[in-house]
C-alpha cells in the first residue's frame, strides 16, 4: 500500500496462476459486507456482549440496545429479529453464569438492574474464546473431574487440545488412523471409549456425506467438534 492508500500489485511475467489470481481479483465482482454477529449461537453476538460487559463499557439492557443499533447486524436485519436475537443472546450469558448482577436482593429486575462480569465470563472474555465453546470446555472439565484417565497421556492432552479448531479430519482417513492408534496405543481405546468416539461413527462419516457444522446449537454440532478436536 501506497500512501494514498492505493494497492500496489507486484506479479511475475512467469507466473500464468499468479497472473490468473490477479485478473479475478481486479475484475471479480465485490462481495456485499455482512455483518457475522448473528452466526453462531454462542458465538457471535453473545461474545460481544460479554466482551463489553466484561471491559465494563455497558452495565444495563438499555445500554445494550442503544449499543446494537450502532452494529451493521442493526441495519441489514429486521429490527425485531435484532432484538429477539440479543435477548436471546442475554439469557444465555446469564442461565451459563458468565453474567450477573449487582444487585444481589431476591427482587432482580433484568430491565433496570446493572450486568455484572462473573469470574467465568472474564477468563472466557481474556482468553478470547466464545462462550459456546467456554461451556463445551467446561463440560469435558467436569467430566474428567470424575474420572481421569492418566495412563498414557491422551486423556490430559485432549483436555488441553482447542474445543473448536479449524484443522478439518480426513474423514476418509479416520478410521484407519483410529484402528492404527488402538493397536500401537491400547490405552487410548479407554479414553476414547469415555469420551465418546465411536468407530462405527467415524465409518459412517466415510460412506456418508462429510458432517458439516451449522449456524444452530444442537447435537450435531456437538458430535462434529468432539470429532474435529480428537482428530
Amino acid at each position: 500500500f501506497n500512501k494514498s492508500g492505493e494497492a500496489i500489485l507486484l506479479l511475475s511475467n512467469q507466473s500464468i496462476v499468479d497472473l490468473q489470481y490477479a485478473h479475478h481479483l481486479l475484475n471479480s465482482n465485490i462481495e456485499c459486507l455482512k455483518s457475522s454477529l448473528s452466526e453462531g449461537y454462542g458465538g457471535g453476538v453473545e461474545k460481544l456482549l460479554l466482551d463489553m460487559i466484561c471491559c465494563d463499557r455497558i452495565h444495563n439492557i438499555n445500554q445494550i440496545y442503544s449499543f446494537i443499533q450502532c452494529t451493521l447486524w442493526y441495519q441489514q436485519c429486521e429490527k425485531q429479529q435484532v432484538y429477539d436475537r440479543t435477548n436471546k443472546a442475554i439469557n444465555f450469558l446469564i442461565n451459563e453464569q458468565f453474567i450477573s448482577f449487582n444487585n444481589h436482593l431476591n427482587n432482580i429486575n433484568i430491565n433496570t438492574d446493572n450486568f455484572l462480569c462473573t469470574q467465568l465470563g472474564k477468563a472466557t472474555s481474556l482468553s478470547g474464546i466464545s462462550p459456546m465453546d467456554a461451556v463445551a470446555i467446561i463440560k469435558s472439565l467436569q467430566q474428567a473431574r470424575k474420572k481421569l484417565i492418566l495412563k498414557g497421556g491422551l486423556h490430559p492432552v485432549y483436555l488441553v487440545t482447542p474445543i473448536n479448531t479449524s484443522i478439518e479430519p480426513d474423514w476418509d482417513q479416520y478410521e484407519r488412523i483410529l484402528f492404527d492408534l488402538f493397536v500401537e496405543h491400547p490405552d487410548s481405546k479407554d479414553v476414547a471409549d469415555y469420551i465418546g468416539i465411536d468407530m462405527a461413527e467415524v465409518l459412517g462419516f466415510k460412506l456418508r456425506k462429510r458432517p458439516k457444522y451449522n449456524n444452530y446449537n444442537d447435537d450435531h454440532n456437538d458430535k462434529i467438534m468432539l470429532y474435529r478436536r480428537f482428530y
